[in-house]
């Protein structure tokens, strides 16, 4: 449980780094992108923009050639922000319209080779060097404080960090040529990841002391530290990341009805009170955030109960068009996938059933030989192992005729596994495993989470039992020198 509410609160983290557009710039313009990528096995890059809510977003595949040469343009009358990504890193993108930036980089040491060059490359330059320093920066420092350190020691460290933070924008030597708004984007920012770690430790605090966590052990400086958030100006709260505050704001919200009353809900009785906090504590934009989050997250997971039960409700009150828009189409969409069948390159294999082959996992592989075999591991329950389907499915496609791409689900409801192997476009064989296989598989690969990927050779022999994640370049290579053996 605690895994699963974790992955989740990554998936939620995951989407705020894509940001809502900022509508402050009103010129009118393209902007274009081109590049030279180094030691190339791409075949695509991906160019990722937030749509109303956040949490989904458009994805435009950039080609690119054998040689690693890539362009393309975007039509936008604001500044905009977004994600370049090779499919497993992305690099942040502020869009200005006239912006006409080249990239060089590499396949797959992506952001730490990333450098632009061009109109508007100065800001890019320093958001790359921002992510290089601090965001894949592992912060054991930090990581010990969450664990074991008192709360005045983290909210020290929390300090000095937003000034290391603030002096690394305001000592940058192209500051002056920063434009306003991206300033402000920057310092909302800082702001705002101060309190998301302050969420994170009263998060952690609540579920190791699971129902007997008094309220007096968690201080209101904690507290209020985090929703002093709520006192920033306006035009530091443009960003995604404000989206996201909402989120944890809600969390914490039902966190302290749970610890206050030492009763944990069902999912059902959350949800609800959720919906009635959003009423009572929650005006404007920010309850029409707090309403979408809740439904939204439920039609991604084809569970349309919570949106039907209270769409007469809640529908009706959202004053943002295109956040109540996106809420009825997602609703439509997720309603055609419900109805859908599996096309015709998928194969189910339900292993599950009473009267089903009970075939060993060497079994299953042996199947494949005379290629390699990447296994893909996931369950609908899973939201970082569904997040990372649609680049399993890229990758069987790349690899089609030369390789074999394979899932096994460890999904324990059969109907419900059929309707996501739909709704994510699972192609390919996938396998409904059974419960021997689970245990089998638990015990012969030390299978204490997913998701998990394993790499088979031509001959059904383990080469990596923790292969590379499905976007990442380096499975390509992998899969590649197999090929030559």
């Amino acid at each position: 449980m605690k895994n699963r509410i974790f992955t989740t609160l990554l998936l939620l983290t995951a989407a705020s780094l894509l940001f809502f557009s900022c509508q402050k710039n009103n010129k009118k313009g393209n902007a274009t992108i081109y590049g030279k990528i180094s030691n190339n096995v791409l075949d695509s890059l991906y160019y990722k923009m937030p749509v109303a809510l956040g949490i989904e977003f458009d994805e435009q595949s950039i080609a690119v050639s054998d040689d690693g040469e890539f362009s393309f343009s975007i039509q936008t009358d604001s500044t905009r922000e977004a994600l370049l990504s090779n499919g497993k890193d992305f690099i942040k993108m502020y869009i200005e319209p006239g912006d006409s930036l080249f990239l060089e980089t590499d396949a797959i040491d992506f952001v730490n080779n990333a450098k632009f060059s061009g109109k508007g490359s100065k800001k890019q330059n320093y958001l790359v060097e921002r992510q290089r320093k601090f965001e894949f920066n592992n912060d054991t420092i930090l990581s010990s404080i969450l664990v074991t350190g008192s709360e005045k020691a983290l909210l020290n460290y929390i300090d000095s960090l937003k000034q290391i933070h603030t002096d690394f924008l305001n000592n940058n030597p192209n500051f002056d040529s920063f434009s306003s708004d991206f300033i402000n984007n920057q310092l909302s920012q800082i702001e705002y990841s101060q309190s998301f770690v302050l969420f994170m430790k009263i998060h952690g605090m609540t579920l190791e002391n699971r129902g007997k966590l008094d309220t007096t052990n968690i201080s209101k400086d904690f507290y209020t530290r985090f929703k002093d958030y709520d006192k920033l100006p306006n035009n530091l709260k443009s960003s995604i990341s404000y989206f996201d505050y909402i989120y944890t704001k809600r969390a914490l919200l039902g966190m302290e009805q749970d610890v206050k009353t030492s009763n944990f809900s069902t999912k059902k009785e959350s949800q609800e009170r959720d919906l009635q906090n959003s009423i009572k504590y929650f005006s404007g934009l920010e309850r029409d955030l707090a309403y979408s989050q809740i439904l939204f997250l439920n039609l991604i997971n084809l569970d349309t109960t919570m949106y039907d039960y209270f769409e007469d409700q809640f529908l009706s009150t959202i004053e943002n068009s295109a956040i109540r828009n996106q809420l009825i189409s997602k609703r439509e969409s997720t309603a055609k996938l419900l109805n859908a069948k599996p096309n015709s390159e998928t194969t189910l294999f339900n292993l599950s059933l009473p009267n089903s082959a009970q075939k060993s996992l060497e079994e299953i592989i042996a199947k494949y030989k005379g290629k390699p075999v990447y296994l893909n591991i996931w369950a609908g329950w899973n939201p970082q192992s569904r997040l990372n389907l649609k680049e399993a499915e890229r990758l069987r496609k790349r690899f089609e005729n030369e390789a074999h791409v394979i899932s096994f689900s460890l999904d324990t409801d059969s109907k419900w596994w059929k309707k996501m192997v739909v709704a994510d476009g699972i192609s390919g064989d996938n396998y409904l495993l059974g419960i021997d296989q689970v245990n089998s598989l638990t015990n012969e690969y030390q299978l204490l989470d997913i998701p998990r990927y394993i790499l088979f050779d031509k001959n059904g022999k383990v080469v990596k039992s923790h292969a590379p994640v499905p976007g990442d370049p380096q499975v390509v290579v992998d899969i590649m020198e197999l090929l030559k053996k």
